[in-house]
């Protein structure tokens, strides 16, 4: 009897284990998310220094519609109010064989 029931609760850890995972995986991002990621990919194909000029906060609203905010270590530029903002972070290592990293937060609305 104690191995049936044994068996029982590994049967059942087995499949919550399964349905939790599952669930992770197939629950798709917000569109916000895919946005402002693809924006951040497609700024670091324009330019590998693009972070480290000053019309960097400009090309962001240019290619994100709805910014709120971009920060560039630690420097926050808001460009419109959200009580709910989705963000999306990387990190710009260094450009023309520099080491010099910059941190770059965008967040966007929901």
């Amino acid at each position: 009897m104690r191995a049936l029931e044994a068996f029982a609760i590994a049967f059942v850890f087995v499949v919550f284990t399964a349905y939790a995972h599952t669930l992770l995986i197939l629950t798709p991002e917000s569109g916000n998310q895919y946005t402002s990621s693809r924006a951040l990919a497609y700024l670091l194909l324009i330019s590998d220094s693009l972070p480290y000029t000053p019309g960097f906060r400009d090309r962001v609203a240019e290619v994100i519609p709805d910014l709120v905010f971009v920060e560039v270590n630690g420097q926050k530029f808001y460009y419109s109010n959200s009580s709910e903002v989705d963000s999306i972070g990387a990190v710009w290592l260094g450009c023309n064989g520099t080491f010099s990293p910059r941190e770059v937060v965008i967040g966007v609305k929901p």
